[in-house]
């Protein structure tokens, strides 16, 4: 996949190419792995490859990134009401 990388900035340098390749495995971990090693090991991935789009995307396109990424996480960021059920289309 080739997307479009962000213009040079009036002031900085030129934006160098990018490449992410997602194909490592996730390290085998105990079931007693402490919840701050998983912790440090998702957020140092996620803050890699935040870091690479930040730098090199064209800040409409960045935005627009989270906010897709925003929307595929809606259903575990719903907040529920009343009876702990959250909200539904149905009507009563």
């Amino acid at each position: 996949m080739v997307a479009c990388k962000a213009d040079k900035s009036t002031y900085g340098p030129e934006v160098q190419d990018a490449v992410i390749e997602i194909s490592a495995k996730v390290p085998p971990f105990a079931c007693e792995t402490a919840a701050k090693v998983l912790e440090d090991f998702y957020l140092g991935e996620a803050r890699k490859i935040e870091t690479v789009l930040h730098d090199t995307l064209p800040g409409a396109t960045y935005e627009r990134v989270a906010g897709l990424m925003l929307q595929q996480m809606a259903g575990i960021l719903r907040v529920p009401f009343g009876d702990g059920q959250g909200v539904t289309d149905e009507q009563p």
